[in-house]
């Protein structure tokens, strides 16, 4: 019996799509192991009457490292983390690390107000407050 060597190949377009539909069904990102080094941050979204909140983990990334966009109902995610340069000398036994680009993109339920929208870093998470606008909120009259 003869051995054949494993290679890493980059997934196929059906692959891509079956980690898409998995992606939007359980919100985790399954693409990561076959992007070829690229990652993609842990997302929680929370929803509550008067806003949603976005925290997305960072770590090794600074506030000027994320760009946050605001469209409507959508939130886009987009930043980059770089590897460390490391000594000549040393020799790598275990690198798990990932780096290179990254972007997470989500549509909520409603629009968001951009001009209320806060965003904070502490200790490598994120935290978007994306509150709800008010022309989607909706209101409540009795009648005459």
């Amino acid at each position: 019996m003869s051995l054949v060597p494993w290679r890493k190949h980059a997934p196929t377009a059906f692959q891509t799509e079956i980690n898409r539909l998995f992606d939007d069904f359980f919100g985790t990102p399954m693409a990561a192991p076959f992007a070829g080094g690229s990652w993609a941050p842990a997302v929680s979204i929370t929803d509550s009457p008067e806003a949603y909140t976005v925290r997305a983990e960072l770590p090794g990334l600074e506030a000027g490292d994320v760009d946050i966009d605001l469209t409507h109902n959508v939130v886009t995610l987009r930043g980059e983390r770089k590897e460390e340069k490391r000594d000549e000398k040393e020799r790598m036994l275990k690198h798990e690390f990932s780096y290179g680009s990254f972007m997470r993109q989500f549509s909520l339920p409603t629009d968001v107000d951009p001009e209320r929208a806060d965003a904070k870093m502490d200790k490598g998470i994120l935290t978007l407050k994306l509150p709800k606008s008010s022309a989607t909120k909706g209101r409540t009259i009795k009648p005459k």
